[in-house]
């Protein structure tokens, strides 16, 4: 069928079925000129000048096949795929992604139940990735998201480990774009750490980019505890003060260790890279 791509592939490694009025191979270009239209993330003189209506439709199955394990990836004691599917439709300006696995161990790594899910609107691109366990001998992630939406020239992104309810992570931040900088800026209003909240300059900033690289006000303190990285002079590709202040190991360790007396101490010092 003409301006018609159809692709069946079953193996006892991966099935693949795709069906669209776009090739394949034309994908990439095809969905970084949708995604411009909610956040610049590349040049738009790149972006193919077929503005004709584009639709695809694909879903991929892969299999635990022993090749996995025992010649791609040795280390992978146990997976339990599921299945990744997504649509695209340009006249509803309509994108569709989700993927999942159910269990997988790799190493001494185990991740459980972890998902992808994508889904655009008029105004937004949402899109979430999560997992209910991120562990390994020694550090454990529980309820893992890094969440948010692209809409308006802005990135808005969160990331949270939760525990019984208490507020193990979380982090709220925002990323902008001004000709070919980008700007990283953290939530003063939504910053935890080991279930306390964390205080930080309203106007802080990481700024990187063409001109090179800029930390403005960026630094985290709770009660007697502080970590500082700072543009000595608050300028681009200027010497860099990493500095802490009566920081306490154990704050950070609460997030990520399954045994927070394993870590303790208290760090006072600063290193200037230039």
């Amino acid at each position: 069928e003409p301006n018609k791509s159809e692709i069946n592939v079953s193996s006892a490694l991966i099935d693949i079925k795709y069906s669209g009025t776009v090739s394949p191979i034309a994908l990439p270009a095809l969905l970084s000129k949708f995604i411009n239209n909610y956040f610049p993330v590349s040049d738009s003189t790149l972006q193919p000048v077929n503005n004709n209506p584009s639709n695809f439709n694909f879903e991929i199955q892969l299999h635990n096949h022993p090749i996995l394990s025992k010649v791609l990836f040795p280390e992978l004691l146990e997976f339990e795929p599921g299945i990744v599917k997504g649509s695209f439709d340009s006249q509803k300006s309509e994108l569709k992604l989700s993927a999942t696995v159910k269990k997988m161990v790799y190493g001494s790594t185990v991740i459980k139940d972890f998902a992808v899910d994508v889904n655009s609107e008029n105004k937004a691109l949402n899109y979430k990735i999560s997992s209910t366990s991120i562990s390994n001998s020694q550090i454990s992630f529980d309820n893992f998201s890094l969440d948010g939406t692209i809409a308006d020239n802005r990135i808005l992104a969160n990331i949270s480990s939760t525990d019984d309810k208490k507020k193990k992570l979380l982090i709220k931040s925002q990323i902008t774009k001004n000709n070919e900088t980008y700007k990283l800026a953290l939530d003063p209003k939504e910053l935890y750490l080991a279930n306390n909240q964390w205080n930080i300059a309203s106007d802080n900033s990481i700024e990187f980019g063409k001109s090179g690289l800029r930390f403005h006000n960026f630094f985290i303190e709770h009660d007697e505890s502080k970590f500082i990285i700072e543009s000595v002079h608050d300028r681009f590709n200027d010497d860099l003060n990493i500095a802490m202040q009566n920081f306490n190991i154990r704050d950070i360790s609460q997030i990520i260790e399954k045994d927070t007396a394993l870590v303790k101490g208290t760090i006072n010092g600063n290193v200037l890279l230039k």
